[in-house]
Order: C-alpha cells, then sequence, then structure tokens
C-alpha cells in the first residue's frame, strides 16, 4: 500500500468535487492505506472524500444501469436473450 498525500487530500472540497477529481482520488483510495496513527481531523477528511467518491461512482453506476436497461428495451426480447449482442452495443456507447 502506498502512503497517501494528505495535503492533497486535506485539500479536497469532499461536497463538491468534481467527477475528474473523484476518478483520480479513487485511483489513490485502491492504492493507499492511513497509518493507525493519523489524526482524526485527515481520517475524517477521508472518509468525507470517500463517501463523495462513493456517491458519485453510484451515479455512473445508476446511468450505467439506465443505459442497459434502455438497449434491452430497444432490443426486445430477443436481443435481451443474445446477452452478448447488448453486452457489444454497450461497450460500443
Amino acid at each position: 500500500m502506498a502512503p497517501l498525500d494528505w495535503d492533497h487530500i486535506m485539500g479536497l472540497n469532499a461536497k463538491g468535487l468534481s467527477e475528474e477529481a473523484a476518478e483520480e482520488v479513487f485511483g489513490i483510495l485502491t492504492e493507499a492505506a492511513p497509518s493507525a496513527s493519523e489524526s482524526a481531523d485527515r481520517l475524517l477528511q477521508l472518509f468525507d472524500v470517500a463517501r463523495s467518491v462513493m456517491q458519485l461512482k453510484n451515479e455512473q453506476a445508476k446511468v450505467a444501469f439506465e443505459e442497459l436497461e434502455n438497449l434491452a428495451q430497444n432490443q426486445g426480447k430477443e436481443g435481451v436473450r443474445n446477452g452478448e449482442y447488448l453486452f457489444v452495443s454497450f461497450l460500443s456507447l
């Protein structure tokens, strides 16, 4: 696990995190772990940032699911049965 760049984490506005910043922070969070000796302020900021990233990822997942549902409806029942075609169509979006 890589050390966290606390200056970067502390400088983020967790409540106003852009999608671009969330993508960057997502990569950081998946590779890093705070030490047990970190201050409560740092850990609270990390939690707030992680929560914002999760909320944005949840929204992205909802949009992707809605797109898949629309593709399934547009292709009809036959398209749903043929999952390979549906999957390839989604990847080309």
